[in-house]
């Protein structure tokens, strides 16, 4: 090929203008979700969590453990809610780049304060944004703040200096007392109380099925050391009068739980950690960054093909 067009074949010059529309079309899928999410944190109402109505809803309040706190497990700081990510330098003449080693987040549920109620956030299954990110870098796989013990594998047990290298560390912590948003499905769960009747006796059932010997007492009404069909109804009858006995004789203050989690359907889980138009705006020009990098593909892709077709 002319020296104009700097690949090496026509061939090659193909595959590189069908990475750079892949990466166009990728971008503009990203701008597309960023847009929809920032469009669905404007759009869906604020709720209180005394009076939230069971389904996918907003709330907006304080981040709090209720006394408990984890650690980070790469800097070891106090945080609610954590993410971590290692990578390697893997070096070459033209396939330098960073490798993912390891990118775990937590699990662990926190808390959401909004002065009305206090609601537990499951964070499984959701996409948080958090502004306390921290990157360093270093010599060994896991640095020296690090919290977690890992073994090492094959050689590197024999010679430590083969895990040696270049490392990226990179760190997401949701903090107590920031301000705390979360878009996802609402439940008031009011414990045992909530069980139904049948749900109840099922639970009495099998805790009488542990002690064959009180079990047989109680219900083998012919002894013949065995419960049949008729004394197992009679056994299912006393465990439902007992279960609404339970219920209706529940005694002290109920102090409903809320609790937040995925919502079904496929629908965003959003969980940031400030107010709802920083979180808004954050995915507007989250989403303007891919649409600008679509243009900048589609630009690249167009000129790759006319200096293409031009030297073929």
């Amino acid at each position: 090929m002319p020296a104009r067009f700097a690949v090496s074949t026509e061939g090659d010059a193909w595959m590189l203008l069908a990475a750079v529309a892949a990466a166009g079309l990728l971008s503009l899928w990203r701008a597309l979700v960023a847009l929809h999410r920032a469009r669905l944190i404007e759009d869906t109402p604020k709720s209180r969590v005394r009076s939230a109505s069971q389904g996918y809803v907003e709330l907006e309040g304080i981040a709090t453990g209720r006394g408990t706190t984890h650690t980070a497990p790469l800097s070891g700081l106090p945080c609610l809610w954590w993410r971590y990510r290692i990578e390697r330098f893997q070096g070459g003449h033209r396939q330098a780049r960073w490798r993912t080693l390891e990118e775990v987040q937590s699990e662990l549920p926190f808390y959401l304060d909004d002065g009305t109620g206090v609601a537990r956030i499951d964070p499984r299954g959701a996409e948080v944004s958090c502004r306390a990110q921290q990157v360093w870098y270093g010599s060994e796989p896991l640095p020296p703040t690090a919290r977690l013990a890992r073994p090492r594998r094959g050689l590197a047990r024999l010679w430590p200096r083969l895990e040696r290298g270049r490392y990226r560390y990179t760190e997401w912590r949701l903090m107590e007392g920031e301000p705390l948003y979360v878009l996802g499905h609402f439940v008031t769960e009011d414990g045992e109380r909530t069980l139904a009747i049948d749900q109840l006796a099922a639970r009495l059932l099998r805790r009488w099925k542990t002690d064959q010997p009180t079990l047989l007492a109680r219900f083998d009404r012919n002894r013949d050391g065995r419960i049949d069909a008729a004394e197992w109804e009679e056994a299912r009858a006393a465990a439902r009068r007992a279960a609404r006995r339970a219920r209706l004789g529940a005694a002290g203050p109920h102090v409903p739980e809320h609790r937040v989690r995925k919502p079904p359907h496929d629908l965003p889980y959003l969980i940031g950690d400030r107010p709802q138009v920083a979180l808004a705006g954050a995915y507007r020009r989250r989403a303007a960054l891919y649409a600008a990098g679509f243009l900048a593909a589609c630009a690249l892709a167009g000129w790759l093909l006319s200096e293409t077709l031009a030297t073929s």
